[in-house]
């Protein structure tokens, strides 16, 4: 759905709760296709800047965070 519909998302993501439905953080961002959206972050008490997410930045992460994902314009002949 997310490949087609392209939805802007806007996750709020309590950390401490993604253990208990059996989820990590890498699991959260895994599910969004990175290769359909920009997707920028902030750790609640850590950042004062979004920053642009890459794999393996995620790891350590404790606190919430909130994520914004932007589809990228689409690649190749338009219909």
């Amino acid at each position: 759905m997310l490949r087609v519909c392209r939805p802007k998302l806007m996750i709020e993501g309590y950390t401490q709760l993604l253990g208990h439905f059996g989820y990590t953080v890498t699991d959260l961002f895994a599910r969004i296709p990175s290769d359909v959206y920009d997707i920028k972050f902030m750790e609640e008490g850590v950042d004062r800047e979004w920053r642009t997410y890459e794999p393996s930045l995620e790891a350590g992460i404790t606190n919430p965070l909130i994520i914004l994902a932007f589809p990228r314009e689409p690649v190749g002949p338009r219909a």
